[in-house]
């Protein structure tokens, strides 16, 4: 190779000449095509990526997942604490014939009703009772006699024992079974103590 020659084609390797014509047809066309395949690929990674958060967001909902906590966990309620005054009533019929004698007691703790300044004795428990309420069950009159509730108002001693009252008696008009509801109020006992029982008359 002669030193002309040599020395031209080190001025080509060191700077070759700028293109002189614009890009032809062909070359546009495989640009585009680049372009295209490349929007097409976007498209594509953007579709799988809402797939994905869709897919999370449906996990959430399954039976078996967790949702994020989102705050202290809530303390359950406590039941109440049941009352310490309560009073079981208990009744007992004697039939002769279409009259019955009804027998009632009851047992249990109260508060000492508080009557003219002192508290009344607690000596027989039916005693205390601050009033009561009793149907025989026939379609005869209901009896209701209550006090006002003055003698409960300062109660503050228990008083736990037993009693009863005189029985009641009552005259049905025909055979039947009938059913004796009695209801009876003591101080401290919410609700009042209430006892149902059968009688039959033959």
């Amino acid at each position: 190779m002669s030193d002309d020659l040599h020395a031209r084609m080190q001025r080509l390797a060191a700077d070759p000449p700028p293109p002189t014509g614009v890009p032809s047809v062909a070359v546009m066309n495989r640009v585009r095509k680049v372009r295209r395949r490349r929007a097409a690929g976007v498209a594509v990674l953007a579709t799988a990526a809402v797939a994905a958060v869709v897919a999370i967001a449906g996990n959430l909902n399954d039976v078996d997942s967790q949702p994020p906590v989102l705050g202290p966990p809530t303390t359950p309620s406590q039941s109440a604490t049941p009352s310490p005054y309560s009073v079981k009533i208990t009744l007992k019929p004697v039939v002769n014939g279409r009259t019955v004698s009804m027998t009632i007691s009851g047992s249990g703790t109260v508060l000492l009703p508080i009557a003219e300044g002192g508290e009344l004795p607690g000596q027989n428990l039916m005693a205390l009772g601050q009033g009561s309420a009793y149907t025989w069950g026939d379609g005869s009159d209901l009896f209701s006699s209550f006090s006002d509730g003055a003698e409960c108002a300062k109660a503050k001693t228990p008083f736990h024992g037993t009693g009863s009252i005189p029985p009641d008696t009552h005259t049905y008009p025909a055979a039947g079974t009938y059913t004796y509801t009695y209801r009876a109020r003591f101080c401290g006992v919410k609700p009042d103590a209430t006892a149902s029982v059968q009688v039959t008359i033959s």
